[in-house]
């Protein structure tokens, strides 16, 4: 089976996504990086999600699970943002170390190695201790990254763990699990993979008569594989913004297009957008990184550029690219009024002002060259149209933490 790159597998799904709302399995566990009981996270989790971890799984499904889990070595997980030439090294007797290209030890608190209580030939105990408690509370108490984020690169492992067992010929002799003989927390951990493997919802299933479909075919794989990603998260409107606005402006939602995606922490701060390019259909994504004082120091890109960032005074942030890019940004009484852009073939920098109201909230913005486009915003005074004096239309949707805050921000592009 070719090898494809999962990380656009995921893209795939994300701009394929519809406006209408559903519940991925992170958003089960907004709360779960304060919960201080990792079992009982775990379980009410599942019960979020309408499982029952007393109902018996089906013995074929169990052993698979096994199987797999056996063989999802800890690797993509430690790849995180962009870092996809880090190399990991374990010790049999637990010690972890994660490498950089250049053999220099990651020591970031987010791919950095950890202690590992569980061996792979005990898989579920090995999730119990040393998987579960990262996918909830990251690798260190700075992770700057989210569950949903882990997860997807645990998915990415999970990935070796499924093909082996599609290839593994002995399928009937696999190691036989008693589902009665197993402790809650055990319960607990089979039926989130039976959940994420064997999901009844699935139209690719992974059952023993669709093996051989999987196996002569990548392209079916693939597509049982996106179904996975898809139940991590979702990348679609949970407020109802938008679904109203269709209403109010009478247009159909099938006329959207995901245009980009900005996702905020907890803290409020900006740490992931992807912007999708419809055109050619490209994908383009942005990590942000911050100190310990909460300020933008640096970005990463997909492709390949790096940023830095330099507060020159109270009002005035400067931003060089590693392309000999720069970018100023101008601030006033707390809002960004004028960012511009110096390139090396341009002779003048182009610039974009933007305009505010009595309340702060922004109204218009304006490129040196005229072009002008204008917000609209709901009662709650979050940003939900725009149109530009090109005749564009976009719309903005949203997701929530637990608290309210901005979970995410999804812009949609109206086709004409």
């Amino acid at each position: 089976m070719n090898k494809k790159s999962l990380l656009s597998l995921i893209l795939t799904f994300t701009l394929a996504s519809s406006v209408c709302a559903r519940e991925g399995i992170s958003s089960v566990f907004d709360n779960s990086y304060a919960e201080e009981n990792i079992e009982m996270c775990l379980k009410e989790g599942l019960s979020k999600l309408g499982i029952d971890i007393n109902k018996e799984i089906p013995s074929e499904n169990l052993s698979a699970i096994h199987q797999i889990l056996k063989y999802t070595y800890e690797n993509n997980i430690h790849k995180m943002r962009f870092e996809t030439d880090n190399s990991t090294y374990t010790k049999k007797t637990g010690q972890e170390a994660v490498f950089d290209k250049d053999g220099n030890l990651v020591t970031n608190d987010w791919n950095r190695g950890s202690f590992n209580l569980g061996t792979y030939d005990d898989p579920i105990t090995k999730f119990e201790v040393d998987i579960w408690p990262w996918l909830v509370w990251g690798n260190t108490a700075n992770d700057p990254t989210v569950m949903e984020e882990r997860f997807f690169h645990y998915i990415m492992d999970l990935d070796n763990g499924i093909q082996g067992y599609l290839f593994f010929k002995d399928k009937e002799n696999l190691e036989t699990v008693s589902f009665t003989e197993l402790d809650e927390m055990d319960r607990a951990v089979y039926h989130l993979f039976n959940y994420i493997l064997f999901n009844e919802d699935y139209e690719y299933k992974l059952s023993k008569e669709k093996i051989s479909f999987y196996t002569t075919s990548a392209e079916n794989y693939w597509m049982y594989l996106e179904q996975i990603c898809g139940l991590i998260t979702n990348n679609e409107d949970s407020s109802g913004i938008i679904e109203k606005l269709s209403s109010e402006k009478d247009f159909n939602l099938d006329r959207l297009e995901l245009l980009g995606i900005k996702e905020y922490d907890r803290k409020g701060r900006l740490f992931k957008e992807t912007m999708y390019d419809l055109k050619w259909n490209d994908v383009f994504i942005v990590y942000y990184f911050y100190d310990l004082k909460d300020n933008l120091s640096f970005s990463r890109h997909s492709s390949g550029v790096t940023t830095t960032y330099t507060k020159i005074d109270d009002n005035t942030v400067s931003e060089e690219w590693s392309n000999d890019i720069k970018k100023t940004y101008v601030y006033k009484d707390g809002n960004l009024v004028k960012e511009i852009f110096y390139q090396p073939d341009l002779e003048e920098p182009d610039y974009i002002e933007y305009f505010f109201d009595e309340n702060g909230l922004e109204t218009y913005y304006r490129a040196n060259d005229g072009r002008t486009s204008w917000n609209e915003y709901n009662d709650s005074n979050l940003l939900v149209y725009r149109h530009s004096d090109e005749g564009n239309e976009y719309y903005f949707g949203y997701q929530f933490w637990s608290d309210g805050t901005v979970k995410k921000r999804m812009c949609y592009k109206l086709n004409k």
